[in-house]
């Protein structure tokens, strides 16, 4: 090539250049022109953000959420997954996602993989029902511990929050005919594909022993069409299944502003919807695209949390308006429930440390800036009344709890070491999962006296009472000790040792009672 061809080259890159300087810079001059003649807040700043079609997240979708932030500059930039939580983790991590809601539990496991990309900066909502085991109307169960059957099959959308409601049926109840074994387990790919299992199942008897966890709006859908049995749900416990608002960390990094300005924009929009009962019903149908007899159940089975809650009750900061009440760090403890339910099936993943996958920077600065009381009072803890012996013994049992060998120090009426760790473990699940239950604290022995054994399961129960109330607060009205000697003994399980059911006898157990 001649050095008059490299001239003529060189003069057409330069004025290609020339072109897009000028056609750039008059775009960008024209956008800073419309943003100084607008009410936009600045220049707009795309967010990019995913989630799926859960009803928890219709606020953050809503038309007042999209409208505030577009005053303040800021573009809302949505991709629905279909709860490809995986994915989306992957694509948080890349940075492709700025910040991404789904359960905690999701993002314990599936974060793990990725050494948690992003922190959790809020919670979102709590599943009070919008989750659920069906099965069919001549399904047995009057009980958890129904479920404690190795013919039943489970048909489940993994790595979900309904295999999420499995796992912790499983644990908490020590269901050992399901722990440890996949057998039970039918895949379905989302919860629409578990409603129309249990719509091809329901008129073949070999499919008796099945049961359905499906999510809202297919909840709804099984009973009313279906005629479905809901056996248990999310609004049987709390503090488990809660979305979170998990942020990119980089991006909390180089966009402080962003973060705080979107976390402020979504708390007052949900202060909006609450305030505004009908609004917030149609908005909930109209993002969902649910049918109009279906919003109200949304609006009972799901607890979205307000800023106030969120600092009083999931980050555990005091607060003007919550003045004189505990604080509680509600996140961290539902961080520490799923990390034993996760154990005990074996999983192979734990967050070692909540605080690093928490910032609670954002709520700290809402809270303090905030010019009027925010939000509502948080929840008031149940008050329970006393009951007579006749009125305990009229209450339904809903489940016995898994709990691990409680010991007590020899010859003394006292707990040992071991023990005590052991009712601490039970007694943030009475306060934090369980909340709305009475408890019937039943002592049983080994074979011996009757007489002998029935006095020293009493004594034990009662122990183990007055442990719960003492050092944890639990109202004494909400529960009852009764030893039963050794009358009562345990289901023997597979290939237990006769020695290991001898010790297993001398138990103390939590019976949750309605």
């Amino acid at each position: 090539m001649n050095n008059r061809s490299k001239g003529i080259i060189v003069f057409m890159l330069l004025g290609t250049l020339v072109v897009l300087s000028i056609y750039f810079g008059t775009t960008w001059l024209d956008g800073i022109k419309r943003t100084k003649s607008s009410d936009s807040g600045g220049a707009s700043h795309t967010v990019h953000w995913a989630g799926d079609s859960y009803a928890g997240y219709a606020f953050i979708k809503s038309t007042e959420m999209r409208k505030r932030l577009a005053r303040k500059g800021i573009v809302l930039n949505f991709s629905d997954d279909g709860g490809a939580y995986a994915d989306r983790l992957k694509k948080l991590n890349e940075s492709e996602y700025d910040f991404i809601v789904l359960p905690i539990s999701s993002y314990i496991e599936h974060g793990y993989r990725h050494k948690y990309p992003g922190v959790i900066t809020g919670a979102i909502s709590e599943s009070r029902g919008a989750d659920a085991i069906l099965a069919f109307k001549d399904f047995p169960f009057t009980k958890v511990n129904d479920l404690n059957d190795s013919e039943i099959k489970i048909v489940v959308t993994p790595d979900s929050p309904s295999e999420d409601l499995v796992n912790l049926t499983i644990t908490n109840f020590d269901l050992d005919e399901l722990q440890g074994r996949q057998d039970w387990l039918i895949e379905a790919s989302g919860s629409e594909a578990v409603y129309k299992q249990a719509k091809a199942d329901q008129n073949d008897p070999s499919k008796a022993k099945h049961i359905y966890p499906m999510w809202e709006p297919d909840v709804s859908n099984a009973i009313d069409n279906l005629g479905m049995k809901k056996i248990w749900g999310s609004d049987n416990f709390r503090n488990y299944i809660i979305d979170v608002f998990v942020f990119n960390r980089k991006y909390v990094n180089n966009k402080e502003e962003e973060v705080g300005e979107i976390l402020r924009t979504y708390f007052e929009v949900v202060d909006y919807y609450m305030a505004r009962k009908e609004e917030m019903f149609d908005e909930l149908r109209s993002v969902t695209g649910a049918k109009r007899t279906m919003v109200p159940s949304f609006i009972d089975n799901i607890k979205w949390y307000n800023l106030q809650e969120n600092a009083h009750l999931m980050f555990g900061i005091q607060t003007v308006s919550s003045a004189g009440s505990y604080a509680d760090e509600g996140l961290v403890k539902t961080i520490y429930a799923w990390n034993d339910v996760n154990r005990l099936m074996k999983k192979d993943f734990e967050v070692d440390n909540p605080y690093e996958i928490l910032n609670k920077t954002f709520i700290e600065r809402l809270v303090s800036t905030a010019v009027t009381p925010v939000g509502t009072t948080p929840e008031n803890v149940r008050n329970f009344e006393a009951l007579s012996k006749e009125q305990w013994e009229k209450l339904q049992e809903s489940g016995t709890m898994r709990v691990e060998n409680i010991t007590f120090q020899s010859g003394i009426g006292r707990l040992d070491n071991d023990g005590e760790v052991t009712v601490d473990n039970v007694a943030q699940k009475l306060i934090h999962n369980y909340p709305d239950y009475r408890v019937l604290v039943a002592g049983h022995t080994g074979y011996g006296d009757p007489e002998a054994n029935l006095i020293l399961s009493q004594e034990r129960a009662d122990i183990v009472r007055q442990q719960l109330i003492a050092v944890y607060n639990i109202d004494e009205d909400r529960i009852l000790a009764k030893g039963f000697g050794a009358e009562r003994p345990p289901r023997r399980k597979n290939g237990e040792s006769e020695r290991a059911y001898r010790l297993r006898m001398q138990r103390v157990e939590f019976i949750l009672l309605q």
